[in-house]
């Protein structure tokens, strides 16, 4: 069954009642947290998209301070809506309803951020949309990604339907790997993790632009190289030395 763009809009203008309720959670947490390890700087400019009504905007804004600018996006009017009244203390922050399967911005980025976005995208669009994120990646900036799980979204598929989303689809790393190639992006960090169960339910993905890889142009100072063979060494043989006794 094809599922209208109207039909994705009107569910998710609904589905703002959910994001409301919800507040912050420990996945808006998690996300947060990755991107302060992949490098999120306070004066970065920040590309979000599928901002629904800035749960994760809002977290952001309160780490970056006024240093930082965001641009948040979702294809949901209502989102965008409620969105601007939540954040409208902020003057640092752009809201706006913006498909990025269909066009881009006049703009570069430092960090573009699709927080469990890509699954609810058509498989079929993602060759665009990777390819207009290229386009407005800065040459060392990066894209984090985060997704469900592949195997555990299938399981919820399969036994719990309910639950889901009105297109909610596994994003398996050989569909995601087939157009990150075509837009001279690569997966420079890829791990499942577990969150609220047992097994992995969420994977974060980091791409980088291929133009960034100069960088191996650049040798690593001689001190620090040494210091971390040394280091590698040390634990090698200190794991010896307690098999032995």
């Amino acid at each position: 069954m094809t599922i209208s763009n109207q039909q994705v809009k009107t569910f998710y203008d609904e589905f703002t009642i959910s994001q409301e309720a919800m507040g912050i959670n420990h996945r808006h947490l998690s996300i947060q947290r990755h991107l302060e390890e992949f490098g999120l700087q306070k004066d970065n400019n920040i590309l979000e998209i599928g901002c629904g009504i800035g749960t994760l905007t809002e977290l952001m804004l309160s780490y970056v301070g006024k240093n930082g600018k965001i641009t948040a996006v979702d294809v949901s009017e209502k989102s965008i809506s409620i969105a601007k009244k939540r954040l409208e203390v902020y003057d640092n922050v752009n809201l706006e309803v913006f498909d990025f399967t269909k066009d881009i911005k006049d703009a570069l980025f430092d960090v573009i951020v699709l927080p469990d976005v890509i699954e609810h995208i058509p498989l079929k669009l993602h060759e665009s949309l990777f390819l207009n994120l290229s386009k407005m990646l800065k040459k060392e900036g990066f894209v984090l990604i985060h997704i469900p799980d592949p195997n555990y979204l299938q399981w919820n598929i399969d036994h719990k339907k309910e639950g889901l989303q009105i297109i909610d689809q596994p994003i398996y790393t050989h569909l995601l790997a087939t157009n990150i190639v075509k837009s001279q992006l690569y997966i420079a960090y890829l791990k499942s993790y577990s969150l609220y169960v047992n097994n992995p339910d969420y994977q974060v993905v980091v791409l980088k632009k291929k133009e960034g890889l100069e960088m191996y142009n650049s040798i690593m100072p001689t001190n620090d190289s040494l210091l971390r063979r040394i280091k590698r060494k040390f634990r090698y043989l200190r794991r010896k030395l307690i098999c032995l006794f």
